[in-house]
């Protein structure tokens, strides 16, 4: 079985928050450029970040294994926790997902389950 090499809890939380502050950045951006060209729709004006996110995201998903979809909810569907109405359930129990630490902390979980960690 091969087992996964986690990244510490400080640098999974740190690339959490540099991720939710650069989507937070281009928003803001984008709805100032809006005003600037406004009837332009402001989604379209998100200047290209893509190279940068998604190395971080590769960086991300290969310290976590396999639990990517969990990631992936916790980011996208939850707006980095702020949106608890979208939880994460496992064997019909909610799980706790309001900040990355938690997060964290529920992939050792899955992963330690699993017999996937070093």
């Amino acid at each position: 079985m091969i087992k996964t090499t986690i990244l510490s809890r400080e640098s999974f939380v740190d690339i959490l928050d540099a991720l939710e502050s650069q989507q937070k950045l281009d928003h803001s951006n984008s709805k100032k450029i809006g005003r600037v060209f406004n009837s332009a729709f402001n989604a379209n004006l998100l200047y290209d970040t893509s190279r940068l996110t998604t190395a971080l995201d590769d960086l991300l998903y290969h310290g976590v294994g396999e639990v990517e979809d969990l990631v992936d909810h916790f980011m996208y569907e939850m707006e980095f926790g702020k949106k608890t109405e979208f939880e994460y359930m496992i064997d019909s129990v909610t799980i706790d997902l309001s900040n990355s630490s938690k997060l964290y902390d529920h992939v050792l979980i899955i992963l330690r389950d699993h017999g996937k960690l070093k």
